[in-house]
């Protein structure tokens, strides 16, 4: 039941990158009396709802918890928000996933778990994502205090830009690899 609070910093809404790993035991209710908010696991959101317009990303587990991914809301479009998803059952269990969402303006918003893009959206995207200024960052649950993630969560990362596929790769292997990138400077004393 932990979740970190983050400052409320200004989300990059034009283009931006998502990125963690997660472990899971087993999918399961998390206990909220709604069936649906019960199967929500959040592991990074920076979400609000303003008289029924929605703005802002989500990121996990979704409402019903048969989906896992992203969800974006420019702050205009009602609560029809862009998304991409996986069905949770294509999501084993007992192991840690690599998980990035990219978002690029105008353009596309993705899916990538393992180094794989696994699910893409450009079907008349946002031009940029609400920024949900009454909100904050939250890391393992929702903005609307719910919506706990029922795991282990490790290294998110937030870019400020939609980073390549090759990138998405290279970020899993070294991560699965538990490899550090070698960079190496040649210094000579005379």
């Amino acid at each position: 039941n932990d979740y970190i609070d983050t400052a409320n910093k200004v989300l990059f809404t034009t283009e931006f990158t998502i990125e963690t790993w997660f472990y899971k035991d087993i999918w399961k209710d998390t206990g909220i009396p709604d069936a649906n908010a019960g199967k929500l696991e959040t592991i990074l959101e920076k979400w609000q709802r303003v008289a029924s317009v929605d703005s802002g990303y989500r990121f996990g587990r979704d409402y019903g918890g048969t989906t896992f991914g992203g969800f974006i809301n420019n702050g205009a479009d009602g609560a029809n928000s862009k998304s991409v998803s996986v069905l949770i059952g294509t999501i084993s269990t007992g192991a840690w996933h690599h998980t990035v969402m990219t978002f690029k303006g105008s353009t596309f918003l993705r899916l990538y778990i393992d180094g794989v893009l696994v699910a893409e959206n450009t079907t008349a995207m946002y031009a940029s994502v609400g920024d949900a200024t009454t909100k904050t960052h939250q890391i393992g649950r929702s903005t609307e205090g719910y919506g706990e993630f029922d795991g282990k969560i490790d290294e998110v990362k937030i870019y400020n830009r939609a980073i390549s596929t090759d990138e998405v790769k290279a970020h899993y292997l070294r991560g699965k690899n538990n490899t550090a990138v070698a960079m190496s400077t040649s210094t000579t004393a005379e």
